[in-house]
């Protein structure tokens, strides 16, 4: 069974048996989303759920944001869940990229198959030090002013604490 419990205001955590998604908004405009075990097809549903609450409410507000996907201490999807992944509703005027860390030939080239599948591009990088660099560029190249200074530390697994 998925659950959902906030550890902090601003992180939530979703879990599905050994497998769990934390989603950090501590840095926004920046938002760092990490993957622990095999994404399951509950867990690529509550992030939509939890997504489609962010563009709504950015929408109304104006806010863009980027995406920062640490998926280091993830597995490899399966296709279902890749596909389901791939349908994530990511508007432009809202989200404005997605950089995925993956330390993985196998999930970069589950990440370059979704973005030739889906048209949407989707930036791979090897570690959470250069996907934040590359959302720091982002920013500057959109006009978005970054968070203030921060230092992001990688979410642990439930099961760790």
């Amino acid at each position: 069974m998925i659950s959902a419990k906030p550890t902090l205001t601003l992180v939530v955590r979703h879990t599905d048996g050994e497998s769990e998604v934390v989603i950090d908004v501590r840095h926004l405009p920046l938002v760092v989303t990490t993957w622990f075990g095999v994404p399951t097809l509950a867990l690529a549903e509550a992030y939509d759920a939890w997504l489609r609450r962010v563009v709504e409410s950015s929408s109304v507000s104006g806010r863009r944001v980027v995406l920062l996907d640490d998926a280091t201490r993830a597995e490899r999807p399966t296709p279902q869940v890749r596909g389901r992944l791939a349908k994530l509703d990511c508007p432009a005027n809202v989200v404005v990229a997605r950089v995925i860390v993956a330390h993985t030939a196998a999930i970069r080239g589950a990440v370059t198959a979704l973005t030739w599948s889906t048209g949407k591009q989707l930036q791979t990088v090897e570690t959470i030090e250069a996907g934040v660099s590359q959302c720091l560029r982002i920013f500057g190249d959109n006009k978005i002013v970054p968070p203030r200074k921060f230092e992001i530390v990688p979410a642990q697994p439930s099961s760790a604490g």
